[in-house]
């Protein structure tokens, strides 16, 4: 049995890490989606009574349920108030693939900017388990570069060594956005500053 008022909580922050990292709790339970938006955790498959059409949730990388678990295997973590909690093995939030090898990058995401550095060897292809929409620009050491189509994730190439990558969400809205609320301000400054005339000056004829 789950205390909302305590275990909730006390679930959601075993999940919390250092990095980007997408969770799923057990479905059925709206306070996880407020839990975890309130401790910072980036929620997978969430409970919603909608799908984005030829879209897939991301993939979790942490797991938590209260289906019952082989407790000696490596992937399970702990169990905390009845839920098990699972690491999905070779499943990561941003990564470079080269061939089925898969290098994991731990990025630190926080609304539409991500950052991270990654090393390769051998280079491949930089994957972020975001879903790519317009708006998304990437750079690699500061320089622009071209994302490339992989399945629905944000990809670009990976050049061998060690490079900071950068991902950046400005859809054309945000700066529409940015425009009008300057012009708003402008606008309240002016009629603060050239109040309205108290009465209406004579014609002169």
């Amino acid at each position: 049995m789950i205390d909302v008022s305590t275990d909730f909580w006390h679930v959601a922050d075993k999940m919390k890490t250092n990095y980007a990292t997408w969770v799923s709790f057990p479905s059925g339970k709206h306070p996880w989606m407020v839990v975890g938006q309130d401790l910072g955790l980036k929620i997978g498959e969430g409970i919603a009574h909608w799908t984005w059409k030829s879209r897939d949730f991301p993939p979790s990388t942490l797991v938590g349920t209260l289906d019952p678990v082989d407790q000696t295997a490596p992937t399970f973590k702990v169990q905390i108030a009845g839920v098990n909690i699972i690491e999905n093995p070779n499943v990561y939030y941003a990564y470079i693939l080269n061939g089925n090898q898969k290098i994991p990058c731990q990025a630190i995401a926080n609304g539409g900017n991500i950052d991270f550095s990654c090393v390769s060897d051998t280079g491949g292809t930089l994957v972020v388990t975001e879903n790519v929409f317009s708006g998304w620009k990437a750079r690699i050491d500061g320089k622009p570069t071209q994302l490339i189509p992989y399945e629905h994730w944000l990809a670009v190439k990976a050049p061998m060594g060690n490079h900071i990558y950068q991902f950046r969400y400005r859809p054309w809205d945000v700066y529409l956005g940015i425009a009008l609320t300057l012009l708003g301000g402008v606008l309240a400054v002016g009629l603060w500053v050239w109040p309205p005339r108290s009465e209406v000056e004579p014609q002169v004829r």
